[in-house]
């Protein structure tokens, strides 16, 4: 967002503390008073959801000025992450009495079949065509 549209948001903010729906008479007023240009207040009337007819929701952009000069809280401390050693990782042993599943053999050999005819009819139409 521009860094107007953040003014006017903020002022926005500093006259109606505990409100994020604007009507847009009052957007209008307060950003004609700060010197926000028609153009700029499209701007935010064209990204800012609309409610309903002429409000307009504004949370996006306002904010309680309170809470930004609160400290952000300290989380819990984070503690030194350990690399994964070669012990670590687990590899399965090939298993002797695994049975493959399937008709590999078949399938390829039914493929190959079906390109080879296709090809073959391919080629056909292609020189058949003047």
């Amino acid at each position: 967002m521009n860094a107007l549209i953040n003014t006017l948001a903020t002022e926005l903010t500093r006259r109606f503390p505990d409100r994020t729906q604007f009507k847009r008479a009052e957007i209008e007023s307060v950003g004609k008073e700060i010197g926000i240009g028609h153009t700029k207040r499209q701007e935010l009337y064209a990204t800012a959801p609309k409610v309903r007819k002429g409000v307009y929701e504004l949370s996006a952009l306002v904010y309680n000025i309170e809470d930004v000069k609160k400290e952000p809280t300290k989380g819990p401390s984070m503690t030194s992450i350990q690399s994964a050693t070669f012990e670590d990782c687990y590899v399965p042993t090939a298993d002797s009495t695994y049975v493959k599943w399937g008709t590999y053999n078949d399938v390829s050999l039914l493929s190959s079949l079906v390109c080879s005819i296709l090809y073959s009819l391919l080629v056909c139409l292609v020189m058949v065509r003047p």
